[in-house]
């Protein structure tokens, strides 16, 4: 038999997952998360938080370019529209080579 501390433990996560699993549901079927998922579809290769940028500033968009690009793909770009802003790539600095005893360089370690 289960003593009462065990039992009150289990109906306590079993009504846990219940309201997780209803949040779920409702977040699954809002707007917000289906357009948000929309846009991580068509902006892949972008970072997490550019995807949010996107999202945020033209929710419409169906392609994300720069000027040039758009250029030499044959398109115009009309004058005095307004760009998106995006956030630059994070590169990470390697340290510099140490030279060892015998002249070649060593990599440092990370």
């Amino acid at each position: 038999m289960q003593s009462d501390k065990s039992k009150a433990l289990i109906d306590s996560i079993t009504g846990s997952i219940n309201t997780l699993a209803a949040m779920t549901d409702a977040t699954a079927k809002s707007a917000m998360f289906k357009d948000w998922l929309r846009a991580v579809s068509r902006f892949h290769h972008y970072s997490f938080n550019n995807q949010l940028l996107v999202l945020l500033q033209r929710p419409q968009a169906q392609r994300v370019a720069g000027f040039h690009t758009w250029k030499s793909l044959g398109r115009n770009v009309k004058k005095g529209a307004k760009g998106l802003q995006f956030l630059p790539r994070a590169s990470a600095r390697r340290p510099p080579r140490k030279p060892t005893s015998n002249g070649k360089a060593k990599d440092s370690p990370r």
